[in-house]
């Protein structure tokens, strides 16, 4: 998990905040903290099967950017990630942590297949809330998410 932020320096495009202090060590910027789009389309993730950016709106970007407008997740797939899963709003520390151990549950049992276990772990939090008498409770838990890239095998 990290931050999604425009950062000014690079013309507003988005970044991966990875350090949330200003400074580290002695003369350190912030810059370093960031990991950007641009950097991000520049990397070889060929052999990444499946990448999780679980920050702030980490699949919404200007449509001139990177991917037609998904911004750090279509940086992600133009590195060569083969699947993302980001998000197209902005995501609380404990929502995230919550449908992340909903979605890992389930793409870990059995191979599942990263579209497959997005939409399972969705219901799974929907019917929970639906029981509890709100299937609409914890929209922020599993509402963000969306699946870019081939939606191929895993395997």
């Amino acid at each position: 998990a990290s931050h999604t932020v425009q950062y000014p320096v690079y013309g507003g495009s988005p970044a991966l905040l990875l350090s949330s202090s200003e400074s580290g060590r002695e003369g350190e910027q912030i810059g370093a903290s960031l990991l950007t789009a641009e950097e991000i389309g520049g990397l070889d993730l060929s052999t990444v099967r499946l990448a999780v950016i679980s920050s702030c709106e980490s699949g919404v970007g200007r449509y001139s950017e990177r991917v037609q407008g998904y911004g750090i997740g279509g940086a992600f797939l133009e590195a060569g990630a083969r699947d993302v899963i980001a998000t197209l709003r902005p995501v609380e520390d404990a929502a995230a942590r919550e449908f992340a151990i909903a979605f890992y549950e389930d793409l870990l049992r059995g191979g599942a297949e990263p579209a497959d276990a997005l939409r399972r772990a969705d219901n799974r939090i929907i019917a929970e809330d639906r029981s509890a008498g709100n299937p609409l409770r914890r929209i922020d838990v599993w509402g963000p998410y969306i699946l870019l890239g081939s939606f191929g095998s895993m395997h």
